[in-house]
């Protein structure tokens, strides 16, 4: 015969006993009586050494005493996964089980990057305690074995097993805030909660926000997994649950986002079976932009660059000059994204000799270029990134071309229609001409003299001529 006994293994962490990474020791059924009592012998030992170890390090030491959050903590980002490169994952280290479920709760700064800043409350109620824990939870989660990898800190508020059925944690965040460098307070955020475990066949996780709530993301390494992403029920506009199954082997996860919420809950429940337990996470999910510039030609050398990207309340949240050079870059800045208000993002260019150059922009968004982002000879140009987008700019400065001076065409007046008193002199009446002697002849006056002359003196000649004739002889 066969006889099994579990190993008992002792979270040192947060003091609890659990019956993870069961081991079988196995007694078998041997004929000689001795080495029936011998074996019987140290398996008995050995159970009894295990639990007197337990029983040692079942009481909490004075580490784990609850402290409230002191100083600012932050957030991180994983790798691989959806929108992995926008997530920041809040580090929730600092947290307290005993503090959280107290009547006031337990208070949070965080600093986020890009020069912001949240802060919330956390309250925590139900059976099973609660711990914060990096990733992975365990070695059957998707998050921290097959994405989001190397997140860093403690991002994880994981359950710990009470044996008894049906243990429930509640976690929620509230009064939930988030400013900017300058103190402003900024609009549209995002904010993303996950299963952080595997959700067995009898677990469930709701969530629950102020502001509604959406399926962000669900996550299989390979299709028809289990986990939270086969069962989702968006139960009314705030409230999603998720229950796992036990129909294939591995397991998947889901994320939900909600715009800009006050309070934010995630109830977690196991079913009656040993060590059950839930993990979830809490993340800002943010946007990147980069302004990139390159100097294809300079019109002198001394002529320098720089691009930055300023805030919707005017704080500038990353700059690079090209100086010698000829390129610059701010780098990927985490901003967030303005999802209610679509407020923009300025990009500026600056330089001590722009008049001599042209400005032309490109951008690629999630490494599509977007022609709506072009533009040509303009110092600035707004972007408005949606959640989880990298907004890549780029500004090419070459030489403006030079264009020949030309003389304007003179310009041809126009005719008008305005009319000009001018005034009329009646002129004298005609007299009428003469019929001129011998005009038909050309001849000029003293040749016409000259022939009169002639002629009378003919006409004399024969007058005298005649009387000689006539007189009587």
């Amino acid at each position: 015969m066969e006889i099994s006994l579990e190993r008992w293994r002792v979270d040192h962490n947060s003091g609890y006993i659990s019956l993870d990474d069961m081991v079988g020791v196995a007694v078998k059924d041997i004929s000689s009586s001795a080495n029936r009592r011998a074996k019987r012998l140290r398996v008995l030992v050995g159970v009894a050494v295990a639990a007197l170890a337990s029983l040692a390090l079942a009481v909490p030491t004075a580490a784990s005493a609850a402290e409230p959050a002191t100083g600012p903590v932050g957030c991180g980002y994983g790798s691989g996964g959806p929108y992995a490169d926008t997530l920041c994952w809040i580090d929730m280290a600092s947290y307290n089980d005993a503090t959280a479920r107290s009547t006031a709760g337990q208070p949070f700064s965080i600093t986020l990057p890009g020069g912001y800043t949240t802060t919330f409350t956390a309250h925590t109620s139900g059976t099973n305690p609660v711990r914060a824990s990096g990733f992975p939870t365990w070695g059957g989660a998707a998050i921290g074995n097959s994405i989001y990898l190397g997140t860093p800190g403690q991002p994880a508020l994981y359950q710990d097993a009470v044996f008894g059925p049906y243990g429930v944690s509640t976690i929620t965040l509230d009064d939930i805030t988030v400013t900017d460098s300058s103190g402003s307070a900024v609009q549209g955020w995002q904010f993303v909660g996950a299963d952080a475990e595997s959700t067995f066949g009898n677990e469930s996780i709701t969530f629950t926000s102020d502001s509604g709530v959406k399926v962000l993301a669900t996550y299989e390494s390979t299709p028809g997994q289990n986990g939270c992403q086969r069962n989702i029920v968006q139960v009314d506009p705030n409230t999603i649950t998720c229950t796992g199954d036990l129909t294939s082997s591995g397991y998947g996860t889901a994320l939900v986002s909600s715009t800009q919420p006050s309070s934010f809950t995630q109830t977690m429940t196991v079913g009656y079976s040993a060590d059950a337990r839930e993990g979830v996470a809490f993340a800002f999910q943010s946007s990147k932009v980069q302004a990139d510039s390159t100097v294809v030609n300079r019109a002198a050398a001394g002529d320098t660059f720089g691009v930055s990207v300023t805030s919707p309340e005017s704080t500038v949240v990353g700059r690079a000059s090209t100086g010698d050079g000829s390129s610059a870059s701010t780098g990927q800045l985490t901003v967030l994204p303005r999802v209610t208000d679509g407020t923009a993002y300025t990009l500026a260019l600056t330089g001590n000799n722009l008049p001599a150059y042209t400005p032309t922009w490109t951008c690629d968004v999630n490494g599509v270029a977007d022609p709506a982002l072009s533009a040509t000879g303009v110092t600035s140009l707004s972007v408005s990134p949606a959640a989880g987008d990298l907004v890549v700019c780029t500004v090419s400065l070459d030489v403006a071309a030079v264009v020949a001076p030309t003389t304007p065409p003179t310009a041809t007046p126009t005719p008008t229609t305005t009319a000009v008193a001018v005034p009329v002199t009646a002129a004298p009446p005609t007299a009428k001409a003469a019929k001129p002697a011998l005009a038909s002849t050309g001849l000029d006056a003293s040749a016409i003299a000259l022939g009169a002359a002639v002629l009378l003196a003919l006409g004399a000649g024969a007058f005298a001529i005649r009387r000689r004739v006539a007189a009587p002889k």
